[in-house]
């Protein structure tokens, strides 16, 4: 049943670009607002502890709701949990973005691919080259890929539906503003990483297998040997070193819509390998 609500999911996300006005963080933007307010904010709260509740408690509602929904109505539930599954992936369709702003490219609609390229590298700014705006697209997205789609799939595979809200607070918790403290940003930050941790290794493992695998594991050996990080610290490092690597571009000169257009197809067959998998836990009865 994983795999059936995993697949629908999928292809929802990449054939319905209309879920992304549903599917924004402002509702659970509104509910971290509320909880951090009744929140104490002593010294004693900051960190892990913060974190974990935050993160926790939509996590644990969900789990419970689909429970008692579930002794009821089990098919209710199961079809219940594909809706958490397809609202926890995004924001923003993954697939959509990068195809419409390969075709802004296509077409040469300079205002549109602006915007398109800001909406994706946000909040970090957009290259004044066309081949380094580009290159940049390609590895936001190589990066996006692990947050928007793969690790969702994980937790979910993992955890159930809560899984999925699991993954989806921590992201949006480490990118909130009204956390107080130093320590309760890291802290945030921190859980992320440790969540994202093996499905992004999952997923770069999976570039190396849908692309140039040798070129891949060059590029991941490379980045090894200067890496000073700890190990949640490193994640979407690790997918864009190894996805830049699997797609094996010449670095002097490029056609930027073919590149783009690689970096799609990369993105489709790891996600097809994914899927794969997923099938075959299925077919053992292991998921």
């Amino acid at each position: 049943m994983s795999f059936l609500v995993v697949l629908i999911g999928v292809i929802a996300d990449r054939l319905l670009p209309q879920l992304n006005e549903y599917r924004n963080d402002a509702w659970f933007q509104a509910a971290y607002h509320h909880l951090f307010r009744r929140l104490p904010r002593d010294a004693a709260w900051p960190g892990l502890v913060l974190a974990a509740v935050a993160v926790l408690i939509p996590a644990v509602v969900t789990w419970i709701a689909l429970w008692l929904v579930w002794e009821v109505a089990p098919f209710l539930a199961y079809l219940l949990g594909l809706v958490v599954f397809i609202f926890m992936l995004g924001p923003r369709g993954l697939f959509t973005d990068l195809h419409a702003y390969i075709d802004a490219e296509r077409s040469g609609d300079e205002a549109e691919r602006d915007r398109l390229a800001g909406v994706i590298l946000a909040p970090g700014p957009i290259p004044p080259t066309p081949l380094e705006r580009t290159r940049a697209i390609i590895t936001r997205m190589l990066v996006l890929a692990g947050r928007r789609l793969f690790g969702a799939i994980f937790w979910y595979v993992i955890l159930g539906p809560a899984g999925a809200v699991l993954f989806r607070a921590a992201d949006i918790l480490r990118h909130r503003s009204d956390l107080d403290s130093d320590a309760a940003i890291e802290a945030a930050q921190r859980l992320y990483g440790v969540l994202e941790w093996a499905p992004s290794r999952l997923l770069a493992g999976s570039y190396a297998l849908a692309g140039s695998f040798d070129e891949a594991m060059a590029e991941r050996r490379a980045y090894y040997t200067e890496c000073q990080g700890r190990f949640f610290e490193i994640n979407e490092d690790i997918l864009a070193c190894t996805g830049r690597g699997a797609l094996a571009f010449a670095s002097e000169s490029a056609d930027e819509i073919e590149e783009l257009e690689a970096t799609a197809n990369l993105l489709f067959r790891a996600l097809v390998i994914w899927l794969t998998v997923l099938a075959l836990l299925s077919l053992l009865g292991w998921t």
